[in-house]
């Protein structure tokens, strides 16, 4: 039983490398200029190959959302993607998602989720006490004004030589 088990496990190392080594030969394919790394057009172009696409079905990679499969790749958000983001990318897109990987991104973003309220929320009270603050700070530049506590700046007149020109000194406007 445990020799089985051994070469079970040998068999899909062997298959997991010769799948590594048949991306490696896509991407070399896909590089056209040599330079190591592939663009968003370049990839999309490549993909419309029906050898590339027939490789990617294979391997139960969806290759016609071209878009979302070269952001996925792209880890670094570089906007290209170099040979091991294109061959580790592929290797662990390779094939349907795995139960237990969809229920541990269920339980990040439940914990996404949860952090976010809590800074939402910790926003939204500072932003009242802030606010508060700024309607107290206005309110007392407003009396100060007309009391004749603040000196004017240059060029404007006193709230006494304000209420010669206005009709009303309710017309004043507060600051």
């Amino acid at each position: 039983r445990d020799l089985m088990v051994k070469q079970l496990l040998a068999n899909k190392e062997a298959h997991i490398n010769n799948v590594r080594q048949q991306f490696e030969v896509m991407f070399e394919a896909m590089d056209k200029s040599g330079g190591g790394t592939i663009n968003k057009e370049d990839f999309e172009a490549q993909l419309s190959d029906d050898v590339a696409k027939e490789f990617l079905i294979l391997l139960d990679i969806d290759a016609s959302e071209a878009f979302k499969l070269f952001k996925l790749l792209d880890r670094d958000g570089s906007n290209s993607i170099d040979a091991e983001e294109f061959v580790e990318g592929c290797l662990k897109l390779k094939g349907p998602a795995k139960n237990l990987e969809l229920a541990a991104m269920r339980i990040d973003l439940g914990r996404l989720r949860k952090a976010m309220k809590q800074d939402t929320q910790t926003l939204s009270t500072w932003m009242r006490a802030s606010s508060q603050t700024l309607q107290l700070v206005a309110s007392e530049i407003h009396a100060l004004s007309h009391r004749g506590g603040l000196p004017n700046p240059p060029g404007v007149p006193s709230a006494r030589d304000r209420s010669d020109t206005f009709s009303d000194a309710d017309d004043v406007v507060a600051v």
